[in-house]
């Protein structure tokens, strides 16, 4: 889905410190979350991060009250649309803001990440979450076809591009996706793309396996002070150090994959990424996206 740190449309709990002072006023703490798994089976998709039951990783549910602000009431996302069956597998990071550089301490597993900045969260915290950041491991769906337009990952026009389309419901917590099959007509790199592997493009020999970082927001009040920033920077960290390469997937040697908004291209260049020319471009909850590839070096 969309990333968004600009205003422009669209498991158990592991803490990890990564400090970043974006001013002199401004401290940024960034929290890890390893795969949730099982711990987000009571997770309501229709219902607000504030009103989840109890049980919800308190990681998770800053990571979610983001991503609501930021994706649903900004951008017009349906809510129920917002958690996926991927949220489980993902692993998450979620930066909290502090007006005071003095208060360096990263929220608690126990705690709630809600502040009181952050109405009807469940206790209170000196920081209140502000920016959010998920990783899809390998194995995850293919690149998305070049001139679809998605929603809830449906693929909603692909007769138009000479495909037949068979809505699934995955036995998982969150529902639908898409299962494309060849027709008659359907050939070239639309088909290999709608398949059940990737096909080659531009960046991608359509078999080493890959990572998709995604869900990057940042809430309005806080883009320029850094947030994005400092949770781009403890991912790619993190994403770096060998000991962590069993969540992402076997066989992986460093590729990230992002599904850009357009519009938010540039900020992904600026880490790394190159656009993936022929991926081309796709539409997803009504905006248009293009694939972004870059390598982390793993020590």
């Amino acid at each position: 889905m969309a990333t968004a740190t600009s205003p422009a449309k669209r498991g158990g709990d592991t803490s990890i410190s990564a400090s970043a002072s974006a001013s002199s006023s401004v401290s940024v703490s960034v929290s890890f979350l390893a795969p949730p798994g099982a711990r987000l089976s009571g997770y309501d998709r229709g219902s607000r991060p504030r009103e989840q039951p109890a049980g919800i990783p308190p990681v998770f549910l800053g990571a979610m009250h983001v991503r609501e602000r930021v994706f649903v009431r900004e951008f017009g996302v349906p809510l129920e649309n917002e958690f996926d069956a991927d949220d489980g597998r993902c692993c998450h990071w979620v930066g909290y803001f502090s007006s005071s550089p003095s208060s360096s301490s990263s929220p608690s597993s126990s705690s709630s990440s809600f502040s009181s900045a952050c109405p009807g969260g469940r206790g209170e915290m000196a920081r209140k979450p502000v920016g959010a950041l998920r990783l899809v491991p390998f194995p995850h769906e293919p690149h998305p076809v070049d001139g679809g337009v998605y929603f809830n990952g449906l693929l909603r026009n692909a007769e138009e591009l000479g495909m037949s389309a068979t809505s699934t419901t995955k036995t998982t917590t969150a529902a639908t996706t898409t299962t494309t099959t060849k027709s008659p007509e359907a050939t070239g790199d639309a088909v290999a793309a709608a398949a059940d592997t990737d096909g080659p493009t531009t960046l991608h020999d359509g078999v080493e396996p890959y990572c998709k970082l995604g869900r990057l927001a940042v809430l309005p009040e806080h883009r320029g002070d850094g947030i994005a920033g400092a949770i781009l920077k403890d991912a790619f960290r993190w994403m770096g150090e060998k000991d962590n390469k069993t969540f992402l997937g076997e066989g992986w040697k460093g590729l990230v994959c992002v599904h850009a908004r357009e519009e938010m291209a540039g900020l992904w260049a600026r880490w790394g990424f190159v656009t993936d020319e022929k991926m081309g471009r796709w539409m997803e909850e009504g905006m248009w996206h293009v694939g972004m590839f870059r390598r982390v070096e793993i020590s």
